[in-house]
């Protein structure tokens, strides 16, 4: 069977007139600029609410392993230090603190860039499938809001400069393989692409490993999708034996260069496989992709039973358009059967090789301690395109209808995104975390944390100790904003300072933190001070 796809998909550049329709393609071309511009400022002012304004957690103790470290190489490869082999995030981190440093606010424009980029790439992706840039930059702006990318831009070193730009190469690789198994073209252009395609899947495999799923479905493609006979078995044997090597350099290094093991889980741990948690975070992350929050809300925000009635009807609305478009597309391709037609019959293999590529990404997702939803951001924008895929084969002639069809999804897929954002927020502890990391530097603004204090006494909600402590990294956090660490420690009730030292050589606060944090060093005084004093 001849499985070329090519039919109407002409592959026309996202920016020129001839990926553009109707009488006055320039002007379309320039509407088009104007609309791709935009798309910054629209997430920009999507995440602004949850602008981390203050360094903490995470952030904070690779910003100072990073300044410890005295090479150069140590430097570039800051992610073995804690047990990732992870280069290319290695040498964007130790660029972005070596030009941004304390500029908080740099490493949010930053992530924002990289979300942006993912979304513009998205939209070329999915416009080879729809042949219209502005439906594709519809459905790009799905993963430009996503709430899967809310770590990408909240977090300085581990947001864009790692999920981030992970999830920009695998875009890229993933345009290139569509474009091999979609497009008309000579054996050599699939060759370039298909080489294209591997370079980029490596650069995500050495931005974070887990993409490394990515190499074997490229080498089962390579092998086994009809539409690539055009390779001669020499060639296919070529591409697989790059994909085969490009894992085994990876391992290599790994184990021998830097005497890792091959997959490290969440913090290090190391993984083991559990059949009920599995099937656990499965289920979690196939109902949050579609758009059925499910989870531990520290994590999520709220689940999907949590949402205000109007948004809950909208989730059921998307539920059942996800039903209706498969369902027409499954009638499309029945009759494509039915009359044997090749091209149409190709281009459900596509589908199908996007839905492996869908479960694929969520295994390592699901097989590590716990299920974040940054994680799923791979297998959501594999889900979202095979929706732009089915879309593109309905028999929708109607331009007009076909605009407001694909508008009224993506606005209703964005609202109950930014619902689950809206009214999950306060229980996820990114968002908590950047709370107590504000109400200490305000703390520190208003001299109730004095640089000359050297050792705080927090006293907290027992629930809430643990969440401060990583937020401030057992006091690097003061090193950041006063050039030297404190000692904290939690107490509780039944702490008593018992001291008579004089205010001059006092070096201990005792602060109370309940959305703000107030100096109450004066109770465990045998001799109270002055604010004035304690504030020096």
């Amino acid at each position: 069977m001849n499985s070329d796809p090519s039919g109407d998909y002409t592959g026309a550049p996202f920016f020129k007139p001839g990926g553009l329709s109707g009488r006055k393609p320039k002007q379309q071309r320039l509407q088009l600029i104007i609309a791709v511009a935009a798309v910054p400022v629209i997430i920009f002012f999507h995440f602004l609410k949850w602008k981390t304004a203050e360094i903490y957690g995470d952030d904070l103790h690779m910003y100072f392993t990073h300044e410890g470290l005295t090479s150069l190489w140590n430097k570039l490869n800051l992610p073995v230090f804690y047990g990732k082999f992870r280069p290319v995030h290695g040498v964007i981190t130790h660029i972005l603190i070596a030009i941004f440093n304390k500029h908080t606010g740099a490493y949010f424009l930053f992530n924002i860039a990289i979300q942006s980029l993912n979304t513009v790439l998205f939209a070329m992706l999915v416009n080879l499938l729809l042949q219209s840039p502005f439906l594709s930059l519809l459905l790009g702006m799905l993963i430009g809001l996503s709430r899967f990318a809310f770590f990408n831009v909240t977090q300085f070193f581990n947001g864009g400069s790692l999920e981030g730009l992970a999830l920009t190469f695998f875009l890229i690789a993933l345009f290139f393989i569509i474009r091999v198994l979609l497009l008309h073209s000579t054996v050599s252009r699939k060759q370039r692409d298909l080489i294209w395609a591997f370079v980029a899947a490596n650069l995500s495999l050495y931005t974070h490993e887990r993409y490394i799923v990515l190499i074997p479905f490229m080498i089962l493609l390579i092998l086994l999708y009809p539409g690539l006979r055009v390779f001669s078995a020499k060639q296919k044997l070529i591409f697989s034996l790059i994909g085969i090597a490009s894992i085994a350099l990876n391992i290599a290094l790994k184990k021998y260069v830097y005497g890792m093991p091959f997959l490290v889980g969440t913090g290090g741990v190391n993984i083991s496989l559990s059949f009920s948690s599995i099937l656990t975070y499965f289920t979690e992350g196939f109902l949050s992709i579609f758009q059925v929050n499910y989870g531990p809300e520290y994590l999520i925000g709220i689940k999907y039973t949590a949402l205000p009635v109007f948004d809950k009807i909208l989730v059921w609305a998307l539920l059942g358009s996800f039903v209706i478009i498969l369902a027409l597309y499954i009638i499309r391709i029945r009759k494509a059967f039915l009359s044997k037609q090749k091209d149409e019959i190709a281009v459900f293999i596509i589908f199908l090789s996007l839905s492996v590529l869908f479960f694929i990404f969520l295994i390592p997702a699901i097989i590590t301690i716990r299920l974040e939803q940054r994680w799923l951001q791979a297998s959501f924008a594999v889900f979202i395109l095979m929706i732009g895929l089915a879309w593109s084969r309905l028999p929708l002639k109607n331009k007009r209808t076909r605009t407001l069809a694909m508008a009224a999804f993506v606005l209703a897929f964005s609202l109950v995104n930014f619902s689950y954002l809206q009214n999950g927020d306060k229980y996820m502890y990114l968002v908590n975390a950047g709370h107590i990391a504000g109400s200490f530097k305000q703390a520190i603004n208003n001299g109730t944390i004095p640089a000359s204090a050297g050792k705080l006494y927090i006293r907290e909600d027992e629930d809430s100790k643990v969440v401060t402590n990583w937020a401030l990294q057992g006091g690097l956090f003061f090193k950041f904003y006063q050039d030297k660490p404190k000692e904290v420690v939690f107490i509780d009730s039944t702490f008593k300072l018992n001291t008579a030292q004089d205010p001059d050589t006092l070096k201990e606060r005792v602060l109370n933190f309940n959305d703000a944090v107030t100096d109450i060093t004066n109770r465990y005084l045998k001799a109270p001070m002055p604010d004035s004093v304690l504030r020096k």
